[in-house]
């Protein structure tokens, strides 16, 4: 899991596959169902978008026949395959309805929290390139959603710890300020998140804050 948590998908794609062959050769089920669900969120992340969500509805199904009890971070794997897929109001309801489960960990809720920001993001993205009328209102009000959201994600992750949460929606909420021109504060609150890692400065996360970092410095 720590090869999704960091985005590093050829690894996950990699063991996804070691797993699905040993699981079949040996007959557990469980494992079967997990090995389908990570290798459809490796797909998901390429240009299989589409395949590697049906993957991983096969392996969530595979999962419920045996009874086992998912939690939501298995959905919310299946969300963000959803929207590099472009069903982007599939997406937020697999987030919305992981949100609504009360036998949830608290930590798994800031992820979430950060993923519908960045769905309704997206939203607001087409939106932007096809507006009308009759939905500039609903459109909008995405960004303003998504900004909630990010914020909301960020108050969690501090009071849980969760640095990792907190950098990608700090990162997700600096990217809005600086198309709106709210780089002073940007700056300060990504950089006082990403000034508490010692370490990963090459993974995908760090890279990023690094790069926004950069190009609000710019805009100062």
């Amino acid at each position: 899991m720590l090869n999704v948590y960091t985005r590093q998908f050829d690894h996950v794609q990699k063991y996804a596959e070691l797993l699905l062959e040993l699981a079949a050769r040996e007959g557990f089920p469980f494992f079967v169902s997990s090995g389908k669900i990570l290798k459809g969120q490796a797909l998901a992340h390429s240009e299989h978008a589409t395949e590697g969500v049906e993957l991983m509805r096969d392996g969530l199904s595979g999962c419920q026949e045996i009874g086992i009890k998912l939690d939501s971070f298995a959905f919310a794997m299946l969300a963000e395959g959803q929207s590099k897929a472009g069903a982007l109001d599939e997406a937020l309801s697999t987030v919305e309805e992981a949100l609504s489960y009360k036998r949830e960990q608290v930590i798994s809720q800031g992820y979430l929290l950060w993923l519908r920001g960045e769905i309704l993001v997206r939203k607001f993205s087409c939106g932007a390139q096809n507006p009308t009328v009759a939905h500039a209102i609903e459109w909008k009000n995405y960004l303003t959603r998504a900004v909630d959201s990010f914020r909301s994600a960020i108050s969690l992750a501090r009071s849980t710890g969760d640095k990792s949460v907190e950098l990608r929606a700090a990162t997700s909420l600096g990217r809005i300020h600086l198309s709106t021109g709210e780089v002073a504060g940007a700056m300060e609150q990504l950089e006082s998140v990403y000034s508490t890692f010692t370490e990963g400065f090459d993974t995908a996360d760090l890279k990023e804050a690094q790069a926004l970092l950069e190009e609000l410095r710019q805009q100062t």
